[in-house]
Formats: C-alpha cells, sequence, structure tokens
C-alpha cells in the first residue's frame, strides 16, 4: 500500500529485499496484555464490569502493538541509528501511557457509577 515489499518468514520480516526485523517472544505483547489483565482483575468492581472492559482494552492493546511493530519495521528500515532507542523506550512509554490512560478514564468511571470508595 505504501509502495514497500513485505515480506515475512515466521518471525523474520524482510521490506524491499533487506532483512529488516525480527520479532522475538517478547514483542508479541503478551506482557502488555497480562499487565493490562491485572489491573483490571485487581480493581475493586463486579466482574461483570470487568469483563465488559477487558476485551475493549485488549483489543486496543493488540492494536497498539501491531502499529508498534509496523513503525519499528519502517524505523529499522530507513533509520537505524535510532531503532534501538525506540525499541526500547519510546514505543514501550507510547503503549505504556495509552494503557495507564485506558486504566485511570476506567476506574474514574467505576468510581463514578458509584459503590466504590476512595477512601479508607
Amino acid at each position: 500500500m505504501l509502495g514497500y515489499e513485505v515480506t515475512h518468514t515466521g518471525y523474520d520480516i524482510t521490506v524491499n529485499g533487506t532483512h529488516s526485523l525480527h520479532i522475538a517472544e517478547p514483542c508479541n505483547g503478551l506482557d502488555f496484555f497480562g499487565l493490562f489483565i491485572c489491573f483490571i482483575l485487581a480493581f475493586p468492581t463486579t466482574i461483570k464490569e470487568k469483563l465488559k472492559f477487558l476485551p475493549i482494552g485488549l483489543l486496543t492493546i493488540h492494536v497498539l502493538n501491531m502499529i508498534r511493530i509496523n513503525l519499528l519495521i519502517f524505523n529499522y528500515y530507513h533509520f537505524r541509528t535510532s531503532f534501538d532507542f525506540n525499541h526500547k523506550v519510546t514505543f514501550n512509554l507510547i503503549v505504556y501511557g495509552i494503557m495507564l490512560v485506558m486504566w485511570v478514564l476506567w476506574t474514574r468511571k467505576q468510581i463514578q457509577k458509584g459503590g466504590i470508595s476512595t477512601t479508607k
């Protein structure tokens, strides 16, 4: 779609005939999923409210991770010198930041619905 020939063999991505990226096990987003699920399950609200929000949050994280991987492939192909920093810092901060915002908005909504005390 953007004029690149992208192929993959297993977890290895090739762009225009140049090996560009290997997607390792930690890059599949399972760490993000696990952390998000733990946040939601630990919150003191009904299981019904948790089960309503979990699919939305997990889908959002999955889409963010797909965007993250595609941007990392583009970054590696065009700007290799910044790849390590973006891989280890920039994109993790963005995804974890969005997860935090989702969690905060959800918890505020749960508190506004009542039944959840913010004080002891």
